[in-house]
Protein backbone atom coordinates (compact mmCIF):
# COMPACT_ATOMS: atom_id res chain seq x y z
CA UNK A 1 0.00 0.00 0.00
CA UNK A 2 1.43 3.35 -1.09
CA UNK A 3 2.04 5.53 1.66
CA UNK A 4 0.93 9.40 0.51
CA UNK A 5 0.77 12.36 3.24
CA UNK A 6 -1.28 15.40 2.43
CA UNK A 7 -0.76 18.74 3.95
CA UNK A 8 -2.81 22.15 3.21
CA UNK A 9 -1.97 24.45 5.51
CA UNK A 10 -1.79 27.59 2.97
CA UNK A 11 -5.53 28.01 2.06
CA UNK A 12 -5.07 25.30 -0.85
CA UNK A 13 -7.81 23.00 -2.13
CA UNK A 14 -6.78 19.90 -0.07
CA UNK A 15 -10.49 18.24 -0.82
CA UNK A 16 -10.17 18.37 -4.49
CA UNK A 17 -6.82 16.84 -4.16
CA UNK A 18 -7.68 14.34 -1.69
CA UNK A 19 -10.61 13.60 -3.41
CA UNK A 20 -8.77 13.24 -6.83
CA UNK A 21 -5.93 11.01 -4.97
CA UNK A 22 -9.22 8.80 -3.66
CA UNK A 23 -9.95 8.32 -6.70
CA UNK A 24 -6.33 7.47 -8.56
CA UNK A 25 -6.48 4.26 -5.82
CA UNK A 26 -4.41 6.21 -2.51
CA UNK A 27 -6.14 6.75 0.81
CA UNK A 28 -3.73 10.00 2.27
CA UNK A 29 -2.84 10.92 5.71
CA UNK A 30 -4.64 14.57 5.68
CA UNK A 31 -2.40 17.37 7.93
CA UNK A 32 -3.70 20.65 8.87
CA UNK A 33 -0.91 21.51 10.10
CA UNK A 34 2.84 21.56 9.53
CA UNK A 35 3.90 20.84 13.23
CA UNK A 36 1.80 17.85 12.77
CA UNK A 37 3.27 16.78 9.64
CA UNK A 38 6.83 17.07 11.03
CA UNK A 39 6.45 14.82 13.79
CA UNK A 40 4.97 12.09 11.86
CA UNK A 41 7.92 12.28 9.69
CA UNK A 42 10.01 11.41 12.58
CA UNK A 43 8.29 8.00 13.10
CA UNK A 44 6.69 7.19 9.96
CA UNK A 45 7.84 6.98 6.37
CA UNK A 46 5.37 8.38 3.21
CA UNK A 47 6.60 7.40 -0.17
CA UNK A 48 5.45 10.66 -1.46
CA UNK A 49 4.34 13.86 0.40
CA UNK A 50 1.41 16.14 -1.09
CA UNK A 51 1.80 19.81 -0.49
CA UNK A 52 -0.96 22.10 -1.10
CA UNK A 53 -0.37 26.03 -1.31
CA UNK A 54 -2.54 28.39 -2.23
CA UNK A 55 -2.91 31.98 -2.75
CA UNK A 56 -3.51 33.70 1.26
CA UNK A 57 0.38 33.09 2.41
CA UNK A 58 3.14 33.29 1.36
CA UNK A 59 4.83 31.96 3.83
CA UNK A 60 4.60 28.01 2.18
CA UNK A 61 8.16 28.48 0.10
CA UNK A 62 9.73 28.17 3.75
CA UNK A 63 7.89 25.83 4.75
CA UNK A 64 8.23 23.57 1.84
CA UNK A 65 11.79 23.69 1.91
CA UNK A 66 11.80 22.31 5.67
CA UNK A 67 9.14 19.69 4.58
CA UNK A 68 12.17 19.05 1.87
CA UNK A 69 15.00 18.97 4.88
CA UNK A 70 13.24 16.22 6.70
CA UNK A 71 12.64 13.77 3.80
CA UNK A 72 14.63 11.16 2.55
CA UNK A 73 16.16 11.39 -0.83
CA UNK A 74 13.70 8.67 -2.09
CA UNK A 75 10.15 10.38 -0.96
CA UNK A 76 8.73 11.88 -3.88
CA UNK A 77 7.24 15.59 -3.18
CA UNK A 78 4.54 16.97 -5.01
CA UNK A 79 3.18 20.34 -4.76
CA UNK A 80 -0.17 21.51 -5.89
CA UNK A 81 -0.76 24.53 -6.73
CA UNK A 82 -3.16 27.53 -8.82
CA UNK A 83 -1.24 28.74 -11.13
CA UNK A 84 1.60 27.35 -13.53
CA UNK A 85 3.90 30.73 -12.29
CA UNK A 86 4.62 29.24 -8.92
CA UNK A 87 6.23 25.56 -10.37
CA UNK A 88 9.75 27.20 -11.04
CA UNK A 89 9.41 28.59 -7.15
CA UNK A 90 8.25 25.38 -5.80
CA UNK A 91 10.87 23.34 -7.84
CA UNK A 92 13.35 25.87 -6.70
CA UNK A 93 12.44 25.36 -2.74
CA UNK A 94 12.47 21.10 -3.21
CA UNK A 95 9.42 20.15 -4.62
CA UNK A 96 10.37 17.06 -6.90
CA UNK A 97 7.13 17.98 -9.52
CA UNK A 98 4.36 20.63 -9.38
CA UNK A 99 0.88 20.61 -10.74
CA UNK A 100 -1.86 22.90 -11.04
CA UNK A 101 -5.52 22.63 -10.16
CA UNK A 102 -7.55 21.02 -11.73
CA UNK A 103 -5.91 17.98 -11.34
CA UNK A 104 -6.30 14.79 -13.32
CA UNK A 105 -6.78 11.69 -12.01
CA UNK A 106 -4.52 10.08 -15.03
CA UNK A 107 -1.61 12.30 -14.49
CA UNK A 108 -1.86 11.84 -10.93
CA UNK A 109 -1.64 8.29 -11.16
CA UNK A 110 0.74 7.82 -13.94
CA UNK A 111 3.51 10.89 -11.90
CA UNK A 112 3.06 8.73 -8.71
CA UNK A 113 3.78 5.43 -10.42
CA UNK A 114 6.78 6.93 -11.85
CA UNK A 115 8.00 8.39 -8.49
CA UNK A 116 7.59 4.82 -7.26
CA UNK A 117 9.63 3.11 -9.73
CA UNK A 118 12.68 5.42 -8.87
CA UNK A 119 11.98 4.63 -5.18
CA UNK A 120 12.40 1.02 -6.48
CA UNK A 121 15.22 1.43 -8.68
CA UNK A 122 17.04 3.25 -5.13
CA UNK A 123 17.38 -0.32 -3.60
CA UNK A 124 17.64 -2.10 -6.13
CA UNK A 125 14.04 -3.73 -5.91
CA UNK A 126 15.13 -5.02 -2.70
CA UNK A 127 12.12 -4.95 -0.05
CA UNK A 128 14.33 -7.24 2.81
CA UNK A 129 18.54 -6.79 3.15
CA UNK A 130 19.96 -9.42 5.20
CA UNK A 131 23.62 -8.91 7.38
CA UNK A 132 24.38 -12.23 9.23
CA UNK A 133 21.13 -13.15 10.79
CA UNK A 134 19.65 -10.06 10.99
CA UNK A 135 17.21 -9.02 8.29
CA UNK A 136 16.06 -5.35 7.10
CA UNK A 137 12.37 -4.89 6.16
CA UNK A 138 12.73 -1.65 4.19
CA UNK A 139 8.90 -1.23 3.55
CA UNK A 140 8.20 -1.42 7.69
CA UNK A 141 11.78 0.11 8.78
CA UNK A 142 12.22 -3.27 10.91
CA UNK A 143 15.49 -4.79 11.89
CA UNK A 144 14.36 -8.53 12.57
CA UNK A 145 16.06 -11.12 14.28
CA UNK A 146 14.26 -14.76 14.26
CA UNK A 147 11.17 -14.05 16.16
CA UNK A 148 12.02 -10.68 17.72
CA UNK A 149 12.50 -7.26 15.88
CA UNK A 150 12.69 -4.00 16.56
CA UNK A 151 10.78 -0.64 14.67
CA UNK A 152 13.82 1.85 13.14
CA UNK A 153 12.79 5.29 12.02
CA UNK A 154 12.69 5.99 8.38
CA UNK A 155 15.70 7.99 8.65
CA UNK A 156 17.74 4.85 10.61
CA UNK A 157 16.43 2.27 8.16
CA UNK A 158 18.00 4.19 5.07
CA UNK A 159 21.13 4.24 6.95
CA UNK A 160 21.35 0.89 7.89
CA UNK A 161 20.41 -0.20 4.21
CA UNK A 162 23.11 1.27 3.06
CA UNK A 163 25.52 -0.43 5.84
CA UNK A 164 24.03 -4.01 5.22
CA UNK A 165 24.55 -3.59 1.43
CA UNK A 166 28.36 -2.60 1.75
CA UNK A 167 29.25 -4.78 5.16
CA UNK A 168 32.75 -4.16 6.24
CA UNK A 169 33.22 -1.30 3.95
CA UNK A 170 33.83 2.30 5.25
CA UNK A 171 30.80 5.28 3.86
CA UNK A 172 31.73 8.12 3.31
CA UNK A 173 29.96 10.69 5.37
CA UNK A 174 28.65 12.46 2.17
CA UNK A 175 26.77 8.63 0.98
CA UNK A 176 25.52 8.49 4.34
CA UNK A 177 23.88 12.16 4.32
CA UNK A 178 22.81 11.40 1.34
CA UNK A 179 20.99 8.52 1.66
CA UNK A 180 19.12 9.62 4.80
CA UNK A 181 18.08 12.90 3.73
CA UNK A 182 20.57 14.90 6.24
CA UNK A 183 21.81 18.14 5.60
CA UNK A 184 25.02 19.49 7.23
CA UNK A 185 27.46 22.01 6.98
CA UNK A 186 31.12 20.36 7.66
CA UNK A 187 30.74 22.09 11.13
CA UNK A 188 27.62 19.93 11.58
CA UNK A 189 27.40 17.25 14.04
CA UNK A 190 24.13 15.42 12.43
CA UNK A 191 25.56 12.84 11.31
CA UNK A 192 27.38 12.08 14.56
CA UNK A 193 24.42 12.36 16.35
CA UNK A 194 22.99 10.22 14.19
CA UNK A 195 25.00 7.59 14.58
CA UNK A 196 25.16 7.27 18.13
CA UNK A 197 21.75 6.98 18.13
CA UNK A 198 21.38 3.96 15.89
CA UNK A 199 24.65 2.63 17.75
CA UNK A 200 23.18 2.66 20.74
CA UNK A 201 19.74 0.88 19.30
CA UNK A 202 22.25 -2.07 17.49
CA UNK A 203 23.74 -2.46 21.41
CA UNK A 204 20.25 -2.96 22.93
CA UNK A 205 18.89 -5.07 19.65
CA UNK A 206 21.77 -6.63 17.62
CA UNK A 207 25.20 -6.53 19.39
CA UNK A 208 26.63 -8.54 16.35
CA UNK A 209 26.90 -5.73 14.43
CA UNK A 210 29.09 -2.89 15.71
CA UNK A 211 28.98 0.22 13.75
CA UNK A 212 32.36 2.24 14.45
CA UNK A 213 33.80 5.48 13.27
CA UNK A 214 36.84 5.79 10.81
CA UNK A 215 38.39 8.91 11.60
CA UNK A 216 38.22 11.47 8.88
CA UNK A 217 36.65 9.42 6.52
CA UNK A 218 33.18 8.01 7.35
CA UNK A 219 31.94 4.66 9.30
CA UNK A 220 31.91 0.75 9.06
CA UNK A 221 29.58 -1.81 9.90
CA UNK A 222 31.48 -5.33 10.44
CA UNK A 223 29.32 -8.37 11.84
CA UNK A 224 30.65 -10.47 14.90
CA UNK A 225 30.86 -13.99 15.60
CA UNK A 226 27.84 -14.99 18.16
CA UNK A 227 31.00 -15.41 21.36
CA UNK A 228 32.40 -12.23 20.36
CA UNK A 229 29.21 -10.09 20.39
CA UNK A 230 28.04 -11.69 24.14
CA UNK A 231 31.67 -10.76 25.09
CA UNK A 232 31.16 -6.93 23.93
CA UNK A 233 27.77 -6.67 25.17
CA UNK A 234 28.87 -7.76 28.47
CA UNK A 235 32.90 -7.32 28.99
CA UNK A 236 31.74 -3.64 29.92
CA UNK A 237 34.84 -2.23 27.94
CA UNK A 238 35.03 1.77 27.28
CA UNK A 239 32.88 2.56 24.10
CA UNK A 240 34.35 3.16 21.49
CA UNK A 241 34.37 6.41 19.58
CA UNK A 242 30.89 5.92 17.25
CA UNK A 243 29.27 4.79 20.50
CA UNK A 244 29.92 7.87 22.56
CA UNK A 245 27.64 11.12 22.22
CA UNK A 246 29.61 13.99 19.99
CA UNK A 247 29.56 16.25 23.29
CA UNK A 248 31.39 13.28 25.23
CA UNK A 249 34.45 13.15 22.57
CA UNK A 250 34.46 16.98 22.61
Amino acid sequence: MVSVGLLDAFGGNAFDTESVLRQAGVAPAKFEDWELLSRALYRHHFDAIVFVIGDRDDQWRARLEKVRSQLLPMTWLLVVGRGRELAVCALEAGADDYLCHPLEVDIVRSRLAAALRRQHKLFNGQRTISCGPYLLDIPTHTLRLEKSSVPLTSREAALLALFFNNPGATIPRVDLAHSSGIVESVTSHAIEQQMYQLRRKLRRVAPRLVLSSSYGRGYVLHVTAEDQGRRTRTAGTAPSDASRSPSERM
